[in-house]
């Protein structure tokens, strides 16, 4: 079956993308981020030794403060950017 123009617009628009993008400012302010004030109401659940997966991690910036509370846990990241 031939695709259409309205499915390959229709596909377009169904694709998840970070809307805030990834200027230097946006960027800039995500480094700035620590797990203790953005996840804050999280840090009391996670031990040392726990294994964490953080899915949406953006750049990566908290992810590092909460391998460093699970330490020497295993941290996994990901995130739909490539970037």
């Amino acid at each position: 079956m031939k695709e259409t123009d309205d499915q390959k617009t229709n596909e377009s628009a169904n694709e998840e993308h970070y809307v805030g993008g990834y200027s230097s400012l946006i960027i800039e302010s995500f480094a700035k981020r620590t797990a203790s004030v953005e996840a804050g109401f999280f840090l009391p659940h996670l031990r040392p030794g726990m294994r964490l997966l953080d899915c949406g991690c953006g750049p990566g910036t908290i992810t590092v403060n909460l391998a460093e509370v699970v330490a020497p846990g295993e941290v996994v990241r990901i995130d739909i950017e490539d970037k």
